[in-house]
């Protein structure tokens, strides 16, 4: 039985552990209700349209950005809607999550190098030369571009190594072009995030090519689940 109601259909959100339930309910246009697992409940959002996929899609990520401040919610596909009073899908796999990663958030950094000193500091590995030809400007364009994704590959990974000495448990690298020099998602406790803002500040204060970092946290951990 749902606390605010009850209606034919009703579109999950997430699910988190059951010891979560009355801060849950205290969020403006959130439900929950039970499952199959005493450990767990499912999030469900009652106020939309849920025939309305830009609605659906907007308001469950709004939703899991909210309940990540507080607790540890697994996010489910966007867009699933339910039928019954209760969740009785296999979840024996989320418990194992939601135990493995109870206190943890997903963290983003994006970081970006100053474009002039980048090129800059590119510019003085090439070889110098009198050739002005199209053949040789697209030679040094693809020397420049191989400089840049070796520099950025050797910066990554000292900043991951600096980063994993605090508590984190997994991280995810996406590709990155331009004068980007990474986008990463982070598996951190929530403990250490002001930590990790503070690492982050210290390595683009240190880097000669005057890189600026985007930080964003507590997120819910979408990359580190199926």
């Amino acid at each position: 039985m749902t606390t605010k109601g009850k209606k034919e259909k009703r579109l999950l959100v997430g699910l988190c552990s059951s010891s979560y339930s009355e801060m849950v309910k205290q969020i403006p246009s959130l439900d929950i209700v039970p499952s199959v697992n005493a450990n767990i409940i499912g999030i469900v959002n009652d106020s939309i349209d849920i025939d309305d996929p830009l609605e659906v899609m907007s308001s469950s990520h709004e939703n899991m950005i909210k309940l990540a401040k507080y607790a540890l919610v697994l996010p489910v596909k966007v867009g699933t809607v339910i039928s019954k009073d209760t969740i009785d899908i296999d979840l024996e796999k989320a418990d194992r999550l939601l135990k493995n990663y109870e206190g943890y958030v997903e963290a983003i950094i994006r970081g970006e190098y100053e474009e002039e000193k980048l090129i800059g500091s590119i510019k003085n590995r090439l070889p110098e030369d009198d050739e002005n030809g199209q053949e040789d400007q697209i030679k040094k364009g693809r020397m420049v571009e191989s400089l840049i994704i070796e520099k950025r590959k050797l910066d990554t990974e000292k900043l991951i190594k600096i980063l994993s000495k605090n508590k984190i448990l997994d991280f995810v690298s996406r590709d990155v072009t331009g004068f980007d020099l990474c986008n990463l998602s982070i598996l951190i406790h929530r403990e250490e995030m002001d930590k990790v803002e503070e690492l982050l500040r210290h390595y683009a204060g240190n880097h000669k090519l005057g890189v600026k970092f985007e930080y964003v946290a507590p997120l819910p951990i979408y990359s580190f689940v199926d």
